[in-house]
């Protein structure tokens, strides 16, 4: 299992061609792609990784969780560490039981999330991508705040959701139902929240001053100005910006947890 992991890693972070024997025949879809359209979000996906998380040969995984989604299927949640020991980020894959890379057959990529208010964890969150449109998801086992088309709808595809529960649990999964528009087919997804690592929280405040960790690798920072303007900055780097011109800032970290600092 890890072996094949790595392999698959391997091949993307050197832009290499992934042997055919790797690759379940039977692969349909994995979070709503077929196998090319897979292949080419990884590869792409990785063409960016590699410098924005220092990514090379030297590297490692770490399997997190394991959910035998088929009999002869399993769905696995690793890190992929780097030559520096940092995590770089979080990935799922679809294993069958030869260990060959299969597909999870579901219409959705669902990237599991912490909302972190003032050092607090205030909900679960879900980014959605999928190859139907979506009317709804809900979950027997938490509330849901909202769900609508994520702020850069037109331009990823993403829907956000926002749950909570009395007690929120690391290391743990729940269950979701999706309703596509227009279908009567609903799917049913069980997505994991690892554990939330505060040693990974991307920001200090040194002062008067808001300062990005370049070493944590920030994804995004999105600031909402005392004066009403707005910034946002994908894969922040070398950036520090005075307290007194924040009112509320949301800072995404490695691992997609949204860290939100409210100030005025």
């Amino acid at each position: 299992m890890e072996e094949t992991i790595i392999n698959w890693v391997s091949h993307l972070i050197k832009k290499e061609n992934v042997p055919s024997v790797l690759v379940d025949n039977k692969f349909y879809l994995e979070d709503g792609m077929n196998y090319i359209e897979y292949l080419n979000y990884e590869q792409h996906s990785f063409n960016s990784y590699s410098k924005i998380f220092d990514l090379d040969e030297n590297f490692k995984i770490k399997i997190i969780h394991i959910e035998k989604i088929r009999e002869d299927a399993n769905l696995i949640w690793f890190y992929v560490i780097n030559k520096k020991e940092k995590i770089a980020f979080k990935m799922s894959i679809t294993l069958n039981n030869k260990n060959q890379i299969s597909s999870n057959n579901f219409n959705t990529q669902i990237v599991s999330k912490y909302k972190i208010e003032n050092q607090t964890i205030k909900s679960l969150g879900l980014a959605i991508k999928s190859s139907k449109e979506i009317e709804n998801i809900i979950s027997p086992d938490l509330s849901c705040v909202y769900f609508k088309k994520g702020a850069n709808f037109k331009e990823d595809g993403f829907y956000s959701a926002e749950f909570k529960n009395n007690e929120i649990e690391f290391n743990n999964k729940y269950k979701f139902f999706i309703k596509f528009k227009n279908d009567k087919e609903i799917e049913k997804r069980w997505v994991f929240f690892d554990n939330l690592r505060f040693e990974d929280k991307p920001y200090g405040i040194i002062g008067d001053e808001l300062i990005i960790i370049d070493e944590k690798y920030p994804v995004n920072i999105n600031i909402e100005k005392t004066n009403g303007d707005t910034l946002n900055i994908v894969y922040p780097r070398d950036f520090n910006i005075a307290i007194n011109q924040i009112k509320k800032a949301i800072i995404t970290d490695v691992l997609d947890n949204d860290w939100e600092i409210n100030l005025n």
